[in-house]
Order: C-alpha cells, then structure tokens, then sequence
C-alpha cells in the first residue's frame, strides 16, 4: 500500500539535544513501553506457536533492554539535580508527539485487524486496541514513578483518557 508513519517519534528521539539520558527517556520510556505492549499483544493473539514463540523471545529482549533503560534514568533523576523537572516537561512535548504518531490509521487500525481475526473482526479487535492502550498508559506511568517522575496530573489528556475509561 506504501503507507507509513512520518516517524516524528523516531525523529525526536534521534535529534535530541539534551544529552543521552533525554535520548534514553523517550527511547525507553515512551517508544519502549508501546513496543513492548505490542509485543505482549502479539503473543497474546498469536495465531500459532511459531508466532508465540517469536513474540515471547521479543518481549524478554525487550524486558532487558527496557530494564537497563530504566536503571539509567532513575539513576539520572537521583543524581542529577532538576532532571526529574527537564524529564517531566519533555515527556510533555514527546506525549502529544506520539498521541499525534498513534493517531494515523496505519497505526491501531491494523492491530485491530490482527486482534479482530481479520478485516471482519476489526471492531472486535478495536475493544483489544483500547484494552492494550490502557495497559499500556498504566505500565508508562508506573515505570515513571518508579524512574522517580510523576506525570500522574500532567499527562497528556489523549493518553488519560485511556485510563479513566470505564
């Protein structure tokens, strides 16, 4: 079809200029979590053991490279005064950044497809989309307080809206 993302996301990551530990907090914070999720959404709905297998072996190399991620920038928040408040209003800008990335059709439509079984499941799938973006806003804002952040009143309201749903 050669429809694709523009990769803003990708983008800012790779042209941050505050130093690495900004680099690593949208690398494995932000992208890192989703991919993850994904991932985790991909064995879930796998439709055989090969693809199971593969996803399983993806979500434990992603663990470890989320892991080391997170050890970096909780030891940035610790040791480096302010880091916490630069990580917090750049996580600002890179939220409505990947909320605008998500937002394309070449994003969750397809995992509805995958999750609904086919092009017919697809508003079945849409309900696991939504499911999976929940678990996925949770898992941001734990890894976040366990970083030593808090965005719990500041995150962006596309993504609070995937947790104060009902």
């Amino acid at each position: 079809m050669g429809i694709e993302l523009r990769g803003d996301v990708k983008r800012m990551i790779l042209e941050s200029r505050g130093g690495w530990s900004e680099t690593a907090l949208l690398l494995y914070v932000l992208r890192g979590i989703f991919t993850l999720t994904i991932y985790r959404y991909g064995e879930m709905y796998a439709h055989n053991i090969a693809e199971r297998t593969i996803f399983a072996g993806a979500i434990q190399d992603k663990a470890r490279h989320l892991s080391y991620g997170f050890e970096h920038l909780r030891y940035a928040v610790v040791h480096q005064e302010d880091k916490a408040l630069v990580f917090k209003n750049l996580l600002g800008i890179g939220e409505r950044i990947f909320l605008r990335e998500i937002s394309q059709p070449v994003v969750l439509e397809p995992l509805a497809v995958i999750f609904g079984g086919g092009v017919e499941g697809a508003p079945k799938g849409m309900k696991a989309v939504h499911e999976m973006m929940k678990k996925f806003v949770n898992h941001y804002l734990s890894a976040l307080s366990w970083i030593g952040i808090d965005r719990s009143d500041s995150i962006s309201s596309g993504l609070s809206a995937y947790i104060s749903e009902k």
